[in-house]
């Protein structure tokens, strides 16, 4: 029995060995970090963050997390109107990553691409939580 104690206790110090961390390098707008179901705190510069932490962007907000990977840092950039734990967010379509370098650029070439812009109503109802009205 102590044998898989001391197992169980082994492996959740390797998951949180193993987990990515990220340091918050920068926020724009409003950005908070769930602690706790429906407790949001806002996120501060110089935070600490893991694959696993819950994080909500308001509208025209940004977070920007730093990485090390492979003994290089690497930008990552969470747009606006995003929820969700930051694998999960990453690993959507809206991934952005910055960082690497740039052997040979070319600017002669114009590439157009489309990205995917919430409706109206959404983007305005989610607007009104981080407006204070006035009557």
């Amino acid at each position: 029995m102590k044998k898989i104690a001391l197992l169980l206790i082994l492996c959740f110090v390797a998951v949180g060995i193993f987990a990515q961390q990220y340091t918050v390098q920068n926020v724009v707008g409003s950005a908070f970090l769930e602690t706790r179901p429906n407790n949001w705190v806002p996120i501060q510069i110089g935070d600490k963050l893991n694959d696993h932490s819950v994080v909500r962007t308001g509208l025209n907000s940004q977070l920007v997390l730093e990485k090390i990977e492979n003994g290089q840092p690497a930008l990552y950039i969470i747009s606006s109107m995003n929820t969700g734990m930051i694998i999960d967010i990453f690993h959507a379509k809206n991934r952005v990553r910055i960082g690497g370098t740039v052997a040979q650029t070319d600017t002669s070439t114009v590439r157009r691409s489309t990205v995917n812009i919430g409706t109206a109503s959404a983007r305005a109802s989610d607007a009104a939580a981080d407006v204070e009205f006035q009557e």
